[in-house]
């Protein structure tokens, strides 16, 4: 039986009552993003990729269609699961019609304002809330925002992410940039000048913040150490001293 939309918080909510719940909450999303996406696992591929027995992923498997109302089938041709109304997706935790609002026309200025690549990237963001909401995601809003002018920055979807796991996790970064230079840094903040994008890094070896154009970064590397820095401190002394 499929518990209305009003119930799903709540279920989230008990899912995440303690540490093993919240890994299993983790798991179910998970399985449940590799079977809706047409990935059609089966039954030892999700063994191994959560190094869980199967009674585990069966257990799984009925939680998202009882209780989320997941319409989960196996087809033995393709030898895999698969959601049989793609419609019918895990909700984002208790995020409201609202959040997700705010959340579209920030893609969307992101968008138009990081170049064709990062563009492209929002725009599957979009699709993928659009799957998970009541309301739908019309196509026509990925051109809701209009730039005056071309974009100088093009930046890389991967660089971006990377720099957010790195931010999000206080990690030191190790970037390779066009012409073959590395830097070992924390990331600080991102600046726009001059309708381009770049990043505010403290430089680890001689302890002073740098500017590096993230439509020039080529690869970026989180490393395993802890970055120790005022962040705001460190940006704030960055702007005046560069009157910015």
């Amino acid at each position: 039986m499929a518990y209305p939309s009003m119930c799903y918080s709540l279920v989230v909510r008990q899912l995440t009552m303690d540490k093993d719940e919240k890994t299993r909450l983790e798991r179910l999303v998970a399985i449940e993003e590799r079977i809706s996406n047409n990935q059609y696992p089966n039954m030892r591929a999700l063994c191994q990729a959560f190094n869980v027995k199967p009674r585990t992923i069966y257990a799984d498997i009925r939680l998202l269609r009882e209780r989320f109302g997941i319409d989960i089938r196996f087809d033995r041709f393709r030898n895999g699961y698969y959601n049989a109304n793609p419609g019918k997706r895990i909700p984002i935790g208790d995020l409201v019609e609202n959040d997700y609002l705010l959340m579209i026309a920030g893609c969307a200025i992101l968008g138009a304002s990081f170049g064709n690549r990062m563009k492209s990237a929002l725009q599957g963001v979009l699709s993928n809330l659009g799957k998970r909401l009541s309301f739908g995601v019309p196509d026509e809003l990925n051109g809701i925002v209009v730039k005056s002018k071309m974009d100088q920055s093009d930046l890389d979807p991967d660089v971006m992410v990377q720099l957010g796991r790195a931010l999000l996790q206080r990690r030191a970064i190790e970037l390779q940039v066009q012409g073959g230079s590395s830097h070992m840094c924390a990331p600080c903040a991102l600046i726009e000048q001059g309708n381009s994008w770049y990043l505010l890094g403290y430089n680890l070896n001689n302890a002073a913040v740098e500017k590096h154009d993230l439509a020039k970064i080529d690869r970026c590397d989180i490393q395993d150490n802890v970055a120790e820095i005022d962040r705001k401190a460190l940006v704030e002394k960055y702007l005046v001293d560069h009157n910015v």
